[in-house]
């Protein structure tokens, strides 16, 4: 329902703008009225899901308490009382119901941003509607506890401002928190303390220090959103007024141009111009920032160079709300581009996301929450998750100084393979490069893996000890300097030893750029990411130094300074002292640009060439030397205009001139075209085209592939024109922008003709386009390479092996895979289950499942891989699924819970209406061999967080059946088998140990337990739920066999006849054979079968023989007896009514109930006969005695395997 609330919210607040700067009566009474539509649907929902899901209620308070408050004169009296009665009794007395019960739950007051919602959107309801209603007792009562609980649920945002949650849920809580406040100012005057909150004041410094200086990215660590996104908050205008920051004033109103053309209400509110006072310059607010909760510290080069170098690093607790396994996790970006990002968010409908502990699966199973989801170590890639969901990380060092920032973690307890783990960021080189260091070791050798995740183009060098990063004509430079490795280009995507649940996000658009080390007890892993500059000669690789050392030998004191420079003789006007890169662009055509510097002792090299660098370097004894750098490069052609084909389409075709990819111009029309004015007669050699790119699958929706047919065409005049380049874009999800390039002619006017978009392969007039550049030369672009020729397709020759048995890997290659000799290598997720060799045969070790990767590499060290299942069977081990469960209720005595999908337990001794127990039973005759070990394995948990639960298995001794048994018929039990602890968590499997059941019983065809809480402390049993039979991961019981001299007869043929008018039909080949006595509508119904003997059965070695026929009635309630006879022999359809074998003697008697059951008969005597007449065959007939009870049906030797009849023979020496 939360979807429906926000949308209510949304509506509100855009109508209600719309209605008061409508300029007429008419148009007002029209939103007015559309507006109480949207009132009076969600007024008369039954309920606001309340008892659910808080946050929907709290935003439909929210809502209605916005529209009662703000358009009280338009409402009439009857519809003020709708509204104020939907806020009384759908959300604020609901709300009082839970403050006052002392049980508000983890909503109201976990401390996470529900509290700030929860309680923030209780609060503006009881504010509308305080002095209107005459339940004013619970209005002031909710307010009161609203304002209480906020100012205790805020302690996140102590002591620094931090938000553990991520920027994508400060967004939402603290927004409310300041709208609430907002509210308060506005009604009382004040803010009732809230605004006493520790660090409430600086907390909107987050949202600007982890912002890129691009200001189109920021570090969306936990489920925040995509990797392009910036979290803008129009909520930060108002902390600004509250607090008189008005540094949060200018972060707001620093839109992305896409952004700009956004409307949101509360910007337009709260936005005063005249409030922009400062800048992160003009405050002089530091460069870098660490922020305690959530342990993040973000450092920058510069707050005013777009291009400048930004590293934002992460540590923490993977397990707090909405936190990810990212203990380590950094991104970094430079030179304009993310080169190492966050992934965002993962699908939150994802079976188990909700979960950090759950053993099946929980949300560190899942890429994207996963450590090998982000740029940090993974130890040992095996299945599950890669770091301690508990785990508590921090940095214990952060030196901030104007040349460098350093940030060191201390991150031993983020996993269990290693025993010391520090990771340290270093941005060093006057804040240009960015170093990322790891000291790691164990008592033992242990295998890890460097990852950082990107969308640029990799290209290894052929050492691999380099990697050149590449995103349009912006590069990076990745330089191994720690122990020797070498780097590979990875898929985006679980590694064949990791866990891979279905359904998630995929992340076609972005590789892994990797190093591997193992076979070592110790490393230290070092990588430098350098940005790269056309025309400047990278700066030298570093030698690390033990990260304790980092602190040691920084320079003290104020450093050298230049103070000012000039370009070709004008002051440059950017230039600051404390900033030390500088981004400059010469016009075309423009010659070599010359330096000249001010200051202390000040050197300056020239640029040789455009693009180049030239260098200003500041010397001053008893202080450290300063270098400025200036970045010279040669831009494009100055657009002067740009129209489209037509000017009524209301596109706004600026957006493809604006130097962003955050907006972008649409048109749908055949042949539809932008025209670009240069300015006059020019030299013209290529156009750069943004092209709105392929979109990857995302949450379940396909991918979106698109490709543009297009011409370039060139004009003196706009009258002649002519075409320069012809072609079609690519389809690439990683770098939509490309450079065409042709013989460069001399023109003013440029026109991009669209011809046709292909959308997923159908072709259409939709055409998208992000941004223009036209230049005088080609400018290379980085290309992607053809990921999809590395594909390939691997299997197994036998998907089931057995313990000591072997399969081979075969590999199937993609049509398209370069010739190039590709290393194929393989590994296993479980080498205690499989072994794979280097030419991928597999060998079975022990019992289970295990996933054998099969990993391909070409020549430039780009990697793809496939997995193969493989089961590796013992046949010492049965699983045996539950065939019946149930539950009884003491508080229900005369219910049957057969078909729950949940079995309870619970034993309270003050309160025995409450006591429930839960019954399972295994059927066994399926099972051959002596049963010398069993555990019970279910999944289920405790309802209460604390205390625990002690589940107890006891055999049951009493007969019961799963389809008729209530707390009223509960059958008697035996003494205790075995017990097993449950915690809150329901998805977790637990296991009992209850082998001594089967010491003292032998031969069972069936085995049922009880599950109760026996004696629990102070009589306090808490409520557990187990997963039943309805469940996919039901009860079963481990078996372990020991091999025995049985063997079986199926059955050779089987059938059963009807007695009616003439001979009737032989109805052999079916699933089910039909028993009955003869009633007034229909004949008598009788099966039966024939067991044929194998040929080396001999007389001496029989000991014993049983058939095992598996039966059940009808209909519920009581049972039939049958009755199981020797018969003639006879053969397949060979037999009817008239022609049925004679029945010899009857050898045994069964009662049959409505749960499928077996029944079995001694044919030991029939057997030996056989075989001593030589007949070759037992034959038998199964009948109703008698006429009371339903039809039986028993199983054929067409049904199942596990439910067919046979016959066990016990062979003596």
């Amino acid at each position: 329902m939360l979807e429906q609330a926000r949308s209510v919210l949304d509506r509100t607040y855009k109508l209600i703008f719309a209605y008061h700067f409508a300029a007429d009566e008419a148009t007002k009474a029209q939103l007015g009225e559309r507006l109480w539509k949207e009132l009076e649907a969600a007024g008369n929902f039954p309920d606001w899901n309340n008892t659910r899901h808080l946050l929907d209620t709290a935003e439909l308070s929210h809502a209605f308490a916005v529209a009662y408050d703000w358009m009280y004169p338009y409402w009439s009296p009857e519809r003020r009382v709708f509204l104020q009665t939907a806020l009384l009794q759908k959300a604020l007395r609901p709300a009082a119901a839970l403050y006052s019960s002392g049980t508000a739950g983890t909503f109201l007051e976990d401390g996470t941003n529900r509290t700030l919602v929860t309680n923030a959107g209780f609060g503006l309801g009881s504010l509308a509607v305080q002095g209107d209603v005459t339940d004013s007792a619970t209005v002031q009562y909710v307010l009161d506890n609203a304002v209480s609980r906020l100012s205790a649920g805020a302690g996140q945002l102590a002591p620094d401002g931090g938000f553990a949650e991520g920027l994508a849920y400060f967004v939402y809580g603290v927004g409310y928190l300041a709208t609430f406040m907002a509210a308060l100012r506005s009604v009382t005057g004040g803010y009732r303390g809230l605004d006493s909150i520790v660090g409430l004041s600086d907390s909107g410094l987050m949202p600007i220090h982890l912002t890129s200086p691009s200001g189109d990215t920021s570090f969306n660590f936990g489920d925040a959103g995509e990797q392009s996104s910036r979290y803008r908050s129009p909520e930060l205008h108002a902390l600004g007024a509250i607090f008189n920051r008005p540094l949060y004033d200018w972060y707001s109103e620093y839109d992305t141009p896409a952004e700009a053309e956004i409307v949101d209400t509360k910007a337009l509110l709260w936005y005063q111009p005249e409030a922009v006072t400062v800048n992160p310059v003009s405050g002089t607010l530091p460069l870098d920032r660490s922020f305690l909760n959530g342990q993040v510290v973000s450092m920058r080069q510069s707050w005013e160079q777009p291009l400048a170098a930004w590293v934002a690093v992460k540590a923490g607790t993977p397990a707090s709300s909405h936190g990810d396994a990212d203990s380590g996790h950094f991104v970094f970006s430079a030179r304009g581009q993310q080169w190492a990002l966050d992934l965002g968010i993962e699908n939150y409908d994802l079976p188990g996301m909700g979960s950090a502990t759950a053993e099946t699966v929980n949300r560190f199973f899942y890429y994207r929450k996963k450590a090998e989801g982000h740029n940090t170590l993974v130890f040992n890639p095996r299945p599950g998750p890669d770091q301690v969901a508990k785990s508590a990380t921090k940095y214990t060092t952060s030196i901030f100084t104007p040349e460098e920032g350093i940030a060191i973690a201390d991150l031993s307890s983020a996993q269990s393979v290693v025993t010391k783990w520090l990771r340290g960021f270093r941005l060093f080189d006057q804040r240009r490069q960015l170093l990322v260091e790891d000291e790691v070791s164990s008592g033992s050798v242990f295998e890890v893996w460097w990852l950082m995740h990107t969308k640029a183009v990799i290209t290894i060098a052929a050492d691999g000890k380099s990697a050149t990063l590449s995103r349009g004509d912006q590069k990076l430079l990745a330089r191994i300097v720690g122990d020797a490795g070498q780097f590979v280009d990875l898929p985006a995507e679980p590694m064949p030893s990791m866990s891979n649940p279905d359904g998630q996000t995929t992340n076609d658009d972005v590789r892994r750029l990797a190093i591997q080390y193992s076979g070592r007890s110790e490393y230290r892993i070092a990588v430098q990411l350098t940005p790269v500059r056309t025309g400047m000669t990278n700066a030298a690789a570093v030698v690390p130094r033990p990260l304790q050392e980092w602190s040691s030998n920084l320079p003290s004191g104020a450093p050298a300074r230049a103070t000012s420079v000039s370009v070709n003789s004008k002051k440059l006007a950017s230039f600051r002292s404390d900033t030390y890169s500088y981004e400059l662009e010469v016009a075309i055509g423009g010659g070599l640009p010359k330096l000249a510097a001010t200051g202390a002792s000040v050197t300056v090299v020239q640029p040789t060439s455009v693009p180049g660098t030239g260098r200003v370097t500041a010397k001053e004894s008893g202080r450290s030397t300063t270098d400025y750098v200036f970045n010279f490069t040669r831009g494009s052609h100055a657009i002067s205009g740009v129209k489209q084909i037509s000017s009524d389409s209301g596109h706004d075709v600026s957006n493809t001139i604006d130097a962003t990819n955050a907006s972008a111009f649409e048109r749908n029309r055949a042949d539809a075209w932008l025209q670009y004015d240069i300015g006059g007669q020019k030299t013209i050699g290529s156009v750069s085209v943004d092209w709105f790119p392929s979109e990857s699958s995302q949450y379940g929706d396909p991918a979106t592939i698109r490709s543009t047919v297009f011409e370039i065409l060139v004009s003196p005049d706009e009258l002649s024109w002519s075409k320069v380049y012809s072609g079609k874009s690519t389809s690439s999800t990683r770098s939509s922008e490309e450079n065409y390039a042709f013989t460069a002619v001399v023109g003013r006017f440029v026109r991009l003709l669209m011809r046709s978009t292909e959308i997923n392969s159908i072709v259409t007039t939709k055409h998208k386009v992000r941004d223009v550049r036209i230049f005088d030369r080609a400018v290379p672009m980085a290309v992607t390479p053809d990921y999809g020729a590395l594909s390939f397709s691997a299997a197994a020759g036998s998907k089931t092996i057995a313990v000591g048995e072997t399969t081979t890997i075969a590999v199937s290659v993609e049509s398209r895979a370069p010739s190039a000799k590709m290393v194929t290598e393989y590994s296993t997720s479980d080498p205690t289950v499989a072994k794979v060799s280097s030419s991928g045969e597999v060998l079975g070790i022990a019992r289970g499942e295990a996933t054998i990767g099969v990993i391909r590499r070409s020549p430039e060290r780009r990697c793809t891989w496939s997995r193969v299942a493989v089961t590796v069977a013992d046949s010492s081990v049965h699983i045996v699924p539950v065939a019946g469960d149930a539950h009884v209720d003491r508080g229900n005595p005369t219910t049957n819970y057969q078909t729950s999908t949940s079995l309870a337990v619970k034993y309270r001794k003050n309160d025995p209406a409450r006591n429930r127990e839960a019954y399972l039973r295994f059927d066994l005759a399926a099972v051959s061999g002596n049963i010398i070990g069993a555990r019970l394995r279910f999944v289920g948990g405790t309802l209460d967080a604390e205390p625990t639960a002690v589940v107890t298995a006891h055999a049951i001794t009493g007969e019961w059946d799963p389809s008729t048994v209530t707390w009223s018929t509960k059958p008697a039990i035996g003494p205790a088998l075995g017990s097993t602890t449950l915690d809150a968590d329901l998805n977790v499997q637990r296991v009992i140990d209850v082998s001594t059941h089967f010491t003292q019983q032998a031969g069972m065809l069936e085995a049922s337990f009880a599950l109760t809480e026996d004696n629990p402390p102070g009589g306090l049993g808490m409520a557990v739920f187990i997963k039943s039979k309805e469940n996919v991961t039901a009860p079963v019981l481990e078996l372990d066999v020991e091999p025995s001299k049985e063997s079986r007869l199926s059955a050779a043929v089987d059938t059963y006849v009807e007695e009616v008018a003439g001979s009737g039909r032989d109805r052999s080949g079916e699933t089910t054979l039909r028993v009955n006595t003869a009633t007034a509508s229909r004949g008598a119904l009788e099966a039966y079968l024939r067991f044929a003997l194998p040929p080396d059965l001999q007389l001496e070695t029989i000991a014993t023989a049983t058939l095992f026929v598996s039966a059940r009635r009808s209909a519920a309630g009581g049972q039939s007896v049958v009755a199981v006879s020797s018969s003639e022999n006879f053969t397949q359809g060979g037999i009817d009514w008239n022609r049925r074998p004679a029945i010899i003697a009857e050898i045994a008697r069964g009662g049959v109930v409505y749960e499928e059951r077996w029944i079995r008969a001694d044919v030991t005597s029939q057997l030996k006969s056989a075989v001593e007449s030589g007949t070759g065959a037992v034959c038998v007939a199964v009948t109703k005695v008698s006429v009371e009870g339903g039809e039986v049906s028993l199983r054929s030797n067409e049904a199942d395997a596990d439910v067919r009849p046979f016959i066990s023979i016990s062979r003596q020496a």
